[in-house]
């Protein structure tokens, strides 16, 4: 068995050039998560943009708290 590749995330570009990873938004106040929509946060934002610099856009949508924490997942890798 080979070693695999490691993938760098760094942009929301990236994020769409690798399939099977998502991105969430986390709300420190009330705990709730949030899917986000990587294709509409590109065609707002660019896809050179750092998911870490939407973290103080972000506004919960349970208890309206500003800013948050981003998450980036993989969904459907074995290993």
């Amino acid at each position: 068995m080979s070693p695999q590749t490691p993938i760098v995330i760094r942009t929301l570009g990236d994020i769409l050039a690798h399939p099977g990873h998502t991105l969430s938004a986390h709300c420190p106040a009330c705990r709730h998560l949030e899917p986000l929509d990587v294709r509409r946060l590109v065609a707002r934002y660019g896809g050179d943009i750092e998911p870490r610099e939407l973290a103080p856009l972000l506004r919960c949508r349970q208890c309206d708290h500003k800013g948050g924490e981003i998450i980036i997942s993989t969904v459907g890798r074995s290993a």
